[in-house]
């Protein structure tokens, strides 16, 4: 069995540490909010969305049969 390569989970795994490790850093050194810490926050949510939806992605696709038309008499559009 093949193994999965999950180098891009590591990617976001790493990078969401390092988001959070410099929103703790903001907190510490500016003691209230501030836009660099809005800023981290929002790529640290990126990096969990992107590390947590490509972590089960799995391709599905179904096929349903249709029932063939009964009436194909169009109108004339020449007339």
């Amino acid at each position: 069995m093949a193994s999965l390569d999950d180098s891009h989970l590591q990617k976001w795994k790493r990078s969401l540490r390092k988001k959070l490790l410099n929103c703790l850093v903001l907190i510490e050194n500016h003691k209230k909010p501030s836009e660099e810490l809005a800023y981290e926050l929002k790529k640290a949510k990126e990096c969990f969305n992107n590390w947590r939806d490509s972590g089960d992605f799995e391709k599905v696709s179904a096929t349903y049969p249709l029932e063939e038309p009964k009436d194909l008499n169009f109108p004339n559009l020449d007339e």
